[in-house]
């Protein structure tokens, strides 16, 4: 079964479920961010950025949403209130953002070339720099002592939170299916590492897949959910 969440009027480029699996956000080209409620379909807008939002995670405990813009910030959102606040910035768009497991640390990756790892209690931030492309995927391990980070051409770097050492990630660990991302094929297809796992017809077909347990996140060019 499915359920269309009808809302952006621009083209969704990210999704991010809560971790109960209860919410989703969505980060679209009209400079929002919305939460939606699953079961009901009821969303809330979430405004300050004043460009196109490109990436929302969820804090561990649910109760906050990180996101990256092409406005070159990254912001704090209390889901509860809506109240935003600016984390930080970088030199270029922010393209991906992600909260490390123990709800310390947040990672943004720009098209400046850097990782930036921010302390949620002090505020302060370091820069991990080596990136040799802009940044297109970013996330921790489940210790939080690691950022996997990729380009636009799928080349993983590791580094160590707290030495800032990089290391290029080897071809095995390359084919560890943890992390591989799932897509759509121009015929319809999800796809999760190569292999084609369910078949969407033309009017749930999206540009942006998410995952929680057994349910799948879509978001459309047209804005839906």
């Amino acid at each position: 079964a499915s359920n269309v969440l009808k809302g952006d009027v621009m083209e969704v480029d990210n999704l991010a479920f809560s971790p109960d699996g209860r919410k989703v956000a969505s980060g679209s080209y009209d400079k929002t961010i919305r939460l939606w409620d699953i079961k009901s379909g009821v969303s809330k807008i979430l405004r300050r950025h004043v460009d196109i939002v490109w990436s929302v995670a969820f804090s561990p405990d649910g109760e906050t949403v990180v996101s990256g813009s092409s406005d070159y910030t990254i912001r704090l959102w209390n889901i509860k209130t809506g109240i935003s606040n600016v984390l930080g910035w970088h030199k270029s768009i922010v393209k991906r953002v992600a909260f490390s497991p123990n709800g310390e640390t947040i990672a943004s990756g720009s098209k400046d070339l850097t990782i930036r790892l921010w302390d949620l209690k002090t505020g302060a931030s370091k820069v991990l720099k080596g990136q040799s492309d802009p940044v297109y995927g970013l996330a921790f391990s489940s210790d939080s002592g690691t950022v996997v980070s990729t380009n636009i051409y799928g080349v993983r770097n590791l580094w160590n939170v707290k030495s800032n050492q990089e290391n290029i990630l080897s071809s095995e660990l390359n084919q560890n299916k943890d992390q591989e991302s799932m897509l759509i094929d121009k015929d319809g297809w999800i796809l999760r590492m190569g292999f084609r796992i369910l078949w969407l017809p033309m009017s749930l077909r999206g540009n942006i897949v998410s995952v929680h347990k057994c349910i799948i996140a879509i978001g459309t060019r047209q804005g839906r959910v």
